[in-house]
């Protein structure tokens, strides 16, 4: 056997018998832990619609959702345009779920808030034009009008002022990668865990290789942030908040895949199976997309 089958045999013992058939069946989705417990897509609005507060401007970010509602309506028929729209549908709620965490810390007058406020504006707005520039070549369109979205400035302002925060994130636990990679990436718990290590090993290569640059720590200590304050409400464990957030995770990992396995977070057999549970993570939101679309407050 070649190495290449011997690899792809290696991933589908990993991953399971549901990648060996083209077809998911209803009740095997049902029964995926990438669903969670119910089904929500009617009570998914008030769940996802953002809080407003000065940081942000009045019409921040009803231009984006505007712009991805406008194209899945004229183009999610096609299949190749269902991934890429519901990525960044997802990275979307994810910053709409955090925005309203970040509403609560402001109102009970938390020290951090401010930091992590400009942080997430710099990413949410950059995530912004990204989307509505790929949106606009998704439809066909040929004229995009250029913004200025360059965020350097405000990560490095966003970072100087948190690393000043007290150290109030959790001692992560090392990543199991003798368990079956669902195990670890459908746990919202197991993928918090697996983001605090990312965080604090960009942390410590940051003030030990400063040549690369504050971004990347950053980054990957927002998204910690993000993803460890959203879990805490029972409301992400019900479809379809549970398999936004997980899809908005796994994307996030693929991005940075081939750092994650040289620092040996995630075994190289783990990364291999990400596209693929990308893939079926998608799957079991193309039903529910026209209601999680119309679900935008825009």
């Amino acid at each position: 056997m070649s190495y290449a089958l011997r690899r792809i045999d290696n991933i589908s013992r990993h991953l399971g018998a549901s990648f060996i058939n083209e077809q998911v069946s209803t009740s095997e989705l049902e029964a995926n832990p990438v669903v969670g417990k119910v089904d929500m897509v009617d009570q998914l609005k008030p769940s996802i619609k953002p809080i407003r507060y000065r940081e942000f401007k009045d019409d921040f970010p009803v231009a984006l959702k505007t712009c991805l509602s406008k194209t899945f309506e004229q183009s999610f028929d096609q299949p190749s345009n269902q991934m890429n729209l519901l990525k960044p549908l997802a990275k979307t709620i994810m910053f709409d779920l955090y925005s309203k965490k970040l509403a609560g810390h402001f109102s009970q007058k938390q020290s951090f808030a401010r930091a992590y406020c400009i942080g997430t504006k710099a990413l949410y707005s950059k995530h912004a034009v990204n989307t509505m520039m790929q949106c606009n070549n998704m439809v066909g369109g040929n004229h995009f009008d250029l913004i200025y979205s360059d965020t350097t400035a405000e990560m490095i302002q966003f970072y100087t002022l948190a690393m000043q925060q007290p150290n109030n994130r959790q001692t992560p636990t090392m990543v199991n990668n003798n368990q079956n990679p669902r195990e670890l990436f459908f746990n919202l718990k197991q993928l918090a865990n697996l983001f605090n290590v990312r965080d604090i090993e960009k942390t410590n290569e940051l003030r030990t290789r400063t040549k690369y640059g504050p971004m990347a720590a950053a980054i990957a200590h927002l998204e910690s942030k993000m993803l460890n304050d959203v879990i805490q409400d029972d409301m992400v464990n019900y479809h379809p908040l549970r398999s936004l957030i997980i899809l908005d995770s796994l994307v996030k990992i693929q991005d940075d895949i081939a750092w994650i396995v040289s620092k040996g977070i995630i075994s190289p057999e783990f990364a291999a199976a990400v596209p693929f549970l990308v893939n079926e993570v998608c799957s079991s939101l193309v039903p529910h997309a026209a209601k999680i679309f119309k679900s935008l407050d825009c």
